[in-house]
């Protein structure tokens, strides 16, 4: 790929940054445990996790920008350290660079792949932008509609790219696959949620109850508004935190005593227990169709488990 390097090196800067945060890596683990089954060469296997890492921190650059988050894993955001213009433009150039890696590494059908769950990502982004902007609250159905595209998306990408170069001659369960990746991102998603309203780490990583100075529609909130739809403390409190971009700690008290009221953060743990039995039901069901157990799954979905 021709570039110019001292050009080059500050449009990566940004990437290299976000990729050298402290993370767990999950994406790259689920890879590996995936390719218990899909038996793919270790060549191919670095490629698509080079691709996958690239897609998952362009997008978190962006996210952090256009949710305006100060801090990434405790840590400044890309766009605080380097700018807005800088990080969009970085994180613009990785998305590009993913699809010119797929079209020199793999072949036509993953790099269409890796553009399909781009797009998808993009469009689920938009909804929740928009539900953000206008203070539109959604429904629970259109939320994990929304989540399907925005996190399924590039989780669906995993399987469907290792199956391209897989070694096995098993015929593969897609169907289950398929519906074991939608649980992930819903579970993923829902847990991110849920963590940002009750967990010191997270507080701890990107400040107490970010999601709140943001406006934005969390599942919990979402059960809470479904539950009190005429609660004016919620939708105003919301709105406030929309506008100005903050909210204080005061004020995002209010909203969780709203949402202990309803026992939304409840009813949001319990759908995360549904969401990690019903994984589990699916790993068991992929077991049984590849003929051969994944420890190596079942233990990186215990550890993101609540």
């Amino acid at each position: 790929m021709d570039s110019h390097q001292p050009f080059q090196a500050i449009v990566d800067s940004p990437l290299l940054y976000i990729s050298r945060l402290p993370s767990k890596q999950f994406r790259v683990h689920l890879l590996e445990a995936l390719n218990t089954w899909y038996e793919i060469p270790q060549n191919d296997m670095s490629r698509i996790s080079d691709i996958m890492q690239l897609l998952h921190n362009c997008s978190l650059i962006l996210d952090d920008f256009q949710d305006q988050s100060p801090l990434r894993r405790g840590r400044p955001a890309a766009h605080a350290l380097f700018g807005e213009a800088q990080a969009i433009n970085s994180s613009s150039y990785g998305f590009i660079k993913a699809v010119a890696l797929a079209q020199e590494s793999l072949d036509l059908e993953s790099t269409k792949a890796v553009t399909t769950a781009m797009l998808r990502s993009f469009e689920g982004q938009a909804a929740e932008l928009h539900w953000t902007y206008t203070k539109t609250c959604p429904s629970i159905q259109e939320y994990l509609e929304m989540v399907e595209l925005k996190t399924g998306s590039l989780l669906h990408l995993a399987p469907q790219l290792l199956r391209a170069r897989s070694r096995t001659t098993i015929p593969i369960d897609e169907s289950s696959m398929a519906t074991m990746m939608r649980l992930l991102g819903q579970y993923y998603q829902i847990r991110d949620d849920y963590m940002n309203l009750t967990s010191a780490q997270y507080e701890k990583d990107k400040g107490f109850c970010e999601d709140l100075d943001e406006g934005k529609y969390a599942l919990p909130l979402i059960h809470a508004l479904a539950a009190k739809p005429r609660s004016v403390l919620l939708s105003s409190a919301l709105s406030a935190g929309g506008a100005s971009g903050h909210l204080s700690k005061q004020q995002k008290i209010c909203i969780l005593e709203e949402l202990e009221k309803t026992q939304s953060l409840e009813w949001t743990k319990a759908t995360l227990c549904e969401l990690q039995e019903a994984i589990g039901e699916e790993i068991a069901r992929l077991e049984g169709s590849f003929g051969r157990p994944n420890e190596s799954l079942r233990t990186l979905i215990s550890k993101v488990a609540m």
